[in-house]
């Protein structure tokens, strides 16, 4: 087994968790607000390293998408 299996199959689940992106309007309105958005992104990412590990994560314009891998509770907290 990888360590990359390993990780998947043995280290806990795998969530996928989104925002709403039902609303028409954009989260950020430039490339500053994206870039500060992703930034926050990594740093709540790394205040929870020990609960949860961010598998990947992808910032749209009106909503993000999360894969994470942790409890469920912690992952949505």
């Amino acid at each position: 087994m990888t360590a990359q299996e390993y990780e998947f199959y043995e280290l806990g689940p795998v969530w996928h968790m989104c925002s709403n992106g039902t609303h028409q309007y954009a989260i950020f309105r430039n490339r500053d607000e994206l870039i500060y958005g992703m930034n926050l992104v990594a740093l709540a990412a790394s205040n929870y390293i020990d609960e949860i590990k961010m598998l990947t994560f992808e910032v749209m314009s009106n909503h993000f998408h999360f894969v994470l891998m942790g409890t469920f509770e912690e992952c949505r907290r």
